[in-house]
């Protein structure tokens, strides 16, 4: 018999291949499952586009304002909210270019 080339363990100890395929067949159909029943999500499985986009903005404007991380995660909460609060309170410093 041939021999494993790693371990030394004899191939006659694995499974065979039509085991080994129609396990793989078996995963490939759970997968497809799985795949229909998941929620659907907006692009490729990221958080939706205007949440991360506005709480990173919002931390980015906290952080260079305050310099402090708590005040950062606090108005990344926020979000949007905390974006526009800031360009309302700041629109003579903000530059939209």
């Amino acid at each position: 018999m041939a021999s494993h080339e790693d371990s030394g363990e004899e191939w006659s100890d694995y499974e065979s291949t039509e085991d080994v395929g129609s396990r793989i067949d078996n995963l490939e159909s759970r997968l497809d499952e799985l795949e229909r029943d998941a929620p659907a999500s907006g692009g490729d499985g990221c958080l939706p586009t205007g949440y991360g986009l506005g709480a990173t903005l919002a931390m980015i404007l906290s952080w260079q304002s305050n310099h402090a991380v708590l005040w950062a995660v606090l108005h990344g909460f926020l979000s949007w909210a905390y974006v526009i609060y800031y360009l309302i309170v700041n629109w003579g410093a903000v530059k939209l270019t």
